[in-house]
């Protein structure tokens, strides 16, 4: 939570009369770091924590975002919800703000109670009660009763009052009384051999090279910029700290998150190592080892081998053309079955693969049919 944010939330961003957009800006203030950015909440939320419709919202983000008070933040923190359901990250432009109307009483500029009428202010001290003042003069006048003896006014004389030396106790118990040499000018002369720190100086030049970048600033305070700028000089030196304020505000992306030493001290190990990924020298890439090719072996299977002879091998058609015309190719056992013209190729196949000529196959095949050479001699 910013309270700076929630601060330009209310009362300065430039939302008009649309409230509902002013609520979802103050929820959205309620969840951004101290730079105004990285809130995340999902529609949802919103709804159960504003009591509005789902319509409400969705139109309220969209109005703030068409009128440039949020904008789409980085999505890689929302990298660990699911693909369907990643909410939108949100940053808020507090540098949009609308004018104020401050009137002269500053007590009802800051909120303060307003001054009841009839009532006077009056300036200085409370005057005391029988002390009467006249114009142009500061001296009381003081009553005397008859028969009373008036005292003289007690006046000062500024020529006999001693001067101030260094051993009074004036100057030894109070350090704001100037003493040594006073400048004509009033002003204390600067300490000679005066060193600045080295948190001051980084502070300083961190400022110096946002706005050689032209780039503005968004440290909250001095006091933040030098607690931060001391913890940066106890992690590097000044010129490694320099050199990767330099990388990031010259960066692409960095450049909008580094504004401060506050920024640069946040994001420092996420920084150095992006630094030196980017500037690191690319190595060389090993060139794979040239092995002479070897040759491809062939497979058993296709290795060349004796003949076997199927149903459909080109010497079983050649050798059963002739006498193909004398078996019939209507299967004999229905759709499943097999005709005599497979029959007899499949018997022509195994007889060759039996060792047996092509002719005396044929015979033997035909001798099935014919009568038996016994029957004819008989």
């Amino acid at each position: 939570m910013s309270v700076g944010a929630i601060d330009w939330a209310l009362r300065k961003a430039p939302v008009g009369r649309n409230q509902a957009a002013r609520l979802v800006l103050i929820a959205l203030a309620n969840l951004v770091d101290d730079e105004g950015r990285d809130a995340h909440p999902t529609v949802s939320k919103l709804v159960e924590w504003l009591e509005m419709s789902e319509s409400t919202v969705r139109r309220a983000l969209r109005y703030l975002e068409d009128e440039g008070l949020i904008r789409r933040g980085d999505p890689r923190l929302v990298d660990h919800y699911d693909e369907f359901h990643r909410p939108v990250v949100w940053d808020l432009v507090m540098t949009r703000a609308r004018r104020l109307s401050l009137k002269d009483d500053p007590d009802t500029a800051k909120g303060g109670r307003p001054t009841k009428p009839g009532v006077r202010k009056t300036g200085g001290s409370n005057r005391k009660p029988g002390v009467k003042t006249t114009g142009g003069s500061t001296k009381p006048t003081v009553k005397t009763t008859p028969g009373s003896t008036q005292k003289p006014p007690v006046t000062h004389d500024t020529t006999q009052v001693s001067p101030v030396t260094d051993t009074t106790s004036l100057v030894r118990n109070n350090p704001s009384v100037p003493y040594g040499d006073i400048s004509p000018a009033g002003e204390n002369p600067p300490a000679k051999n005066q060193t600045t720190k080295p948190d001051t100086a980084l502070a300083d030049w961190m400022t110096s090279l946002l706005e050689a970048h032209h780039i503005d600033g968004n440290a909250k305070s001095r006091r933040r910029e030098l607690q931060a700028a001391r913890r940066l000089l106890d992690r590097a030196d000044t010129d490694t700290i320099q050199a990767l304020a330099r990388w990031a505000v010259t960066h692409d992306w960095w450049q909008s998150t580094i504004r401060s030493l506050t920024a640069l001290d946040r994001n420092w190990s996420t920084l150095q190592a992006q630094h030196a990924r980017d500037t690191r020298d690319p190595q060389p890439r090993k060139q794979p080892r040239l092995e002479p090719a070897k040759p491809t072996p062939i497979p058993a299977r296709h290795t060349s081998g004796t003949h076997r002879h199927t149903p459909g091998c080109q010497h079983v058609t050649t050798l059963i053309r002739p006498v193909e015309h004398l078996f019939s190719t209507d299967r004999v056992q229905g759709r499943f079955g097999s005709s005599q013209l497979s029959q007899a190729r499949q018997y022509l196949a195994d007889q060759l693969n039996e060792g047996l000529e092509p002719q005396e196959a044929l015979a033997v095949l035909m001798g099935c049919r014919a009568p038996d050479e016994l029957e004819q001699i008989a």
